[in-house]
């Protein structure tokens, strides 16, 4: 089965080819290291909800869109996110709803980056 972290980097793969950028243009237009964004790329390393946020700007698209395959029907993306879900750690959790624009109180936003309480939360975190 399919894990979250390969399918948000090849999303970001399939976006990043589209426009026609190279990891390290792309990298640069995020202003995020060329080795992280090859590590989330590949599927190595997590992203961070600020990396989500940057790279999905880079490519031009909305950061809930590297969670979905875009050659997918939408009943098999959602089976799929469904899986990814399942399979996802408390952290992974947070930051996926960020993208998918969910706020703390279950509230839908409609651009997740206005919603600043849970930036500070998912940053909060991880300096526990």
């Amino acid at each position: 089965m399919e894990n979250i972290r390969k399918l948000v980097g090849d999303n970001i793969r399939h976006y990043r080819k589209a426009r026609g950028y190279t990891q390290l243009e792309c990298a640069e237009k995020a202003g995020i290291h060329p080795r992280t964004f090859h590590g989330i790329e590949n599927g190595d390393s997590w992203a961070e909800s600020a990396n989500i946020d940057s790279i999905a700007a880079a490519l031009g698209v909305q950061p809930a869109q590297l969670l979905m395959d875009p050659e997918l029907s939408n009943d098999q993306r959602l089976r799929r996110i469904l899986a990814a879900l399942a399979a996802a750690n408390e952290g992974q959790l947070e930051v996926i709803e960020l993208a998918l624009g969910i706020t703390e109180r279950g509230d839908l936003v409609t651009d997740p980056r206005a919603d600043v309480h849970v930036h500070k939360k998912l940053k909060d975190s991880k300096h526990k």
